[in-house]
């Protein structure tokens, strides 16, 4: 199956592949919805060819909008997403970068399911306790 779109977008099969791998809940706070699916690698302005971009495992399932909810949150503090893995550097992998949610730490595999992490896996990204404390200090209830 291609995921592939012309502009980087996440097609309506990623879409769900990124929710269901989510439980159908905000990865960061457990809300229902409304949901939405972030971009780990940023698309760009304007979007973007390359076919990681699209892909499912670079996405994540996140409540609100760009500027509200937990999507809101990480788009106004990249650094502590990047330290959940819900933000990623271009250079990066998703399949080799777990990302936090509230039960725990996840990682794709190419295959599209997802594996459990425990927290102290070698491959969980530097800071990432503190900018869960950051997280769960701001997060909605």
């Amino acid at each position: 199956m291609t995921f592939e779109t012309p502009d980087g977008s996440f097609s309506p099969a990623a879409r769900d592949a990124i929710i269901t791998a989510a439980l159908w809940r905000c990865v960061g706070c457990g809300a229902p919805s409304p949901l939405t699916t972030q971009h780990r690698i940023a698309r760009g302005m304007g979007g973007t060819k390359l076919a990681k971009i699209s892909h499912p495992t670079n996405g994540v399932c996140l409540c609100g909008s760009g500027t509200t909810g937990c999507h809101g949150w990480v788009e106004h503090h990249p650094d502590l997403g990047h330290a959940l893995g819900w933000v990623l550097h271009r250079a990066q992998d998703p399949l080799e970068r777990p990302w936090w949610s509230l039960n725990g730490w996840r990682l794709w595999w190419p295959d599209l399911t997802v594996s459990w992490l425990e927290d102290d896996h070698p491959h969980l990204p530097d800071g990432w306790r503190e900018a869960v404390a950051a997280y769960l200090e701001w997060r909605p209830l």
